[in-house]
Order: C-alpha cells, then sequence, then structure tokens
C-alpha cells in the first residue's frame, strides 16, 4: 500500500539516504559511508514493501531509525564543527531517524486501527 502515511515517510527515509551517499564528507571510512547509506537506503525501500506485516514493518523502521542514531553517535565526535557539507552531513541522520520513528508510530497507530475493526465484526 504506497498510499499510506508510512510508505511517504519511509521513502523520505530513502532519499535522505541517497544525499548522504552522494553528499561529499571529508572523515575517514568512505566505504563505511557508501556502504551504510546504500543498506539503509534499500531497508527503507524495502520496508515499504512489507505492509501485510505490520508488526516486522514496525520493529524493522525502529531499528533503521536507530541505526540512523548509532550512526550519528560513531560519527559526531569525527566531525569538525565547521559551516561546510560535513555540518549538514551531521544533521542528516538525525532527520532521517526521526522520519523512521514517525514510520513506526504510523504503522502502530495503522495496527490499533485494525484491531479496533477485527473487534467490531
Amino acid at each position: 500500500m504506497i498510499q499510506r502515511v508510512q510508505s511517504v515517510y519511509l521513502f523520505i527515509v530513502f532519499l535522505l539516504a541517497a544525499v548522504m551517499f552522494f553528499l561529499p564528507a571529508t572523515e575517514t571510512g568512505v566505504e563505511i559511508r557508501w556502504f551504510f547509506c546504500g543498506f539503509t537506503g534499500i531497508a527503507a525501500l524495502g520496508i515499504i514493501f512489507l505492509y501485510k506485516k505490520r508488526k516486522f514493518q514496525m520493529a524493522a523502521s525502529l531499528l533503521l531509525g536507530l541505526l540512523f542514531l548509532l550512526f550519528f553517535a560513531i560519527h559526531f565526535p569525527i566531525l569538525q564543527f565547521e559551516f561546510s557539507v560535513s555540518c549538514f552531513f551531521l544533521f542528516i541522520p538525525l532527520i532521517a531517524a526521526g522520519f523512521a520513528f514517525a514510520a513506526c508510530h504510523a504503522v502502530k497507530k495503522d495496527e490499533k486501527l485494525v484491531r479496533s475493526l477485527d473487534r467490531l465484526r
């Protein structure tokens, strides 16, 4: 179900991962960053198509948000606080984690709605 709000949130996470992939950064470990951005981008697209398994979709989007927070925590001490592209690169994982957690919340609301409708039957 592409028209659900969590699908939009997860697509935004995919776009942010793609921006992180192509954004130049001056840090060490560029290959690790490329792997992380590729993995999380593909994972966000894959989570969109798990709409029939809402509990798994909720857990996967929560894990995706935690991965972005972990990436931020690892790279926070490495980057220097300069007003440059690196400074912008630092806040993209936080924004992506926020959208991943919003997708988790939307899936939870969807699950609650389906359970309430099942009770009415």
